[in-house]
């Protein structure tokens, strides 16, 4: 009985705009209080031992990193980029949005600040050319869904953390389904452009110089990706050195472009201390709840009622994916990740998936999250930037659905697209 009171209590607290740090911590107290089996000394320890690990150091350092980035206009130089690359393909900035969206992904980690930041570029950019509002919205918070699942990403250090999975691995595992993800959408973007359903003005077809001309002011930000990535598949960095020595290099090309001053310091810095701390509350009260639902065995227990709709793996995971995405729409991305985890975990063997896959497909599941409403904070952010009625811009991103709802699929049924990579790189675990 305590057990479905700890569920319905976070509901409402949920429900009447309690924040879902706040409504866990209250739901697990009552938990503990009801239940009568607990000392509230293990409230208070799972707090913080929610927090003691090192690879969560990774975190504030992505998000400083894309503070800094975003602050020494580093996206102007990536958009600019792939402007020049594919800006005259049918469906013109759509394409480019996509595009620019996966270089930043291989840089911050965070979709949401690939929208507020690139997102203001590619928007501005969309309606001086002629691009409808709501699209330019819709496809800016739709192509920031590739930033998480291709690395650096911070949900999969959540994950990894949560599960005692290794970052690195996880990070190998994104690479493919999240480059996979946004050549479908600009598949998309080109079959739309193709029945009339993207207009706006398309640019010329650049000459080499220009493209050379770009590239190479395109060149120290793309670094970054290099000093990330590489340092990590090549074992000279941890994701949490990465993390550092993608900040420091950040701060670096700020200075050097003179888009930083030493005065702006303190701002980033708080302002990324901010998003930091938001993140690992959640993480720590998410922690203690997930020890009372570990303890209470509702990942087996839940996995045994889809059982009893269908003993097929196959549509007990089908089931599992609608939940989440149903979940999606009213919970925040990562409080769904950091609950659903010690829910699913443990079931891992009766449907035959790896971690590795899980941890993606959660990542994929809570980016689509990002996009729906009521919640969309994604969405949200896209519409307040591009100025646009929200019932246009959910309207015009309905047909990218469809990639998203297929790459769902192609990751739960098609094991090799995130575990070739990592044994590639890794070898076998």
């Amino acid at each position: 009985m305590s057990i479905i009171l700890l569920f319905i209590s976070l509901l409402f607290f949920m429900g009447i705009n309690i924040s879902i740090a706040i409504s866990m911590v209250l739901s697990v107290f009552l938990y503990i209080l009801l239940d009568g089996r607990f000392s509230y000394i293990v409230f208070g320890g799972g707090l913080i031992h929610g927090l003691d690990s090192f690879p969560l150091l990774a975190i504030p350092f992505y998000i400083l990193a894309a503070e800094v980035m975003n602050f020494a206009k580093i996206s102007d130089r990536i958009f600019d980029f792939a402007s020049v690359l594919v800006g005259h393909i049918r469906g013109g900035l759509g394409h480019v949005n996509v595009l620019a969206s996966m270089i930043m992904a291989g840089m911050s980690g965070s979709a949401v600040a690939d929208i507020a930041g690139l997102g203001q570029i590619e928007i501005k950019a969309m309606k001086e050319r002629g691009y409808d509002p709501a699209f330019s919205a819709a496809i800016t918070s739709v192509s920031a869904t590739v930033g998480p699942i291709i690395p650096p990403s911070i949900p999969f250090v959540i994950y990894g953390v949560m599960c005692n999975v290794s970052v690195g691995h996880l990070f190998a595992a994104g690479m493919i389904p999240g480059i996979l993800l946004g050549i479908i959408f600009m598949i998309t973007i080109a079959l739309m452009a193709r029945v009339g359903l993207v207009k706006g003005e398309l640019q010329k077809r650049p000459k080499m110089r220009e493209i050379l001309r770009t590239s190479i002011k395109a060149l120290p930000p793309l670094f970054a990706i290099v000093i990330l990535l590489g340092g990590i598949f090549l074992g000279a960095f941890t994701p949490t050195e990465a993390g550092a020595a993608c900040v420091l290099y950040s701060f670096l090309l700020g200075f050097i472009y003179g888009d930083i001053r030493v005065r702006d310091i303190w701002g980033i810095l708080k302002r990324a201390a901010l998003a930091s701390a938001n993140v690992s509350f959640i993480i720590a009260t998410a922690s203690i709840f997930g020890w009372v639902v570990t303890q209470a065995q509702i990942g087996h227990k839940a996995y045994e009622m889809i059982e009893a709709l269908s003993s097929t793996t196959w549509v007990v995971i089908i089931l599992i994916n609608i939940m989440m995405l149903i979940a999606g729409m009213f919970i925040e991305g990562i409080a769904l990740l950091t609950i659903s985890i010690p829910v699913l975990f443990p079931i891992l063997p009766s449907i035959g998936m790896d971690p590795l896959t899980l941890g993606v497909l959660l990542t994929l599941l809570m980016m689509i999250g990002l996009l729906t409403p009521p919640v969309g904070v994604g969405s949200y952010i896209a519409i307040r930037i591009a100025q646009a009625s929200a019932k246009d811009v959910f309207k015009a991103e309905l047909p990218f659905y469809i990639p998203l709802i297929v790459m769902v699929l192609l990751i739960s049924f098609v094991p090799s697209l995130t575990l070739y990579l990592p044994s590639l790189i890794f070898g076998s675990r």
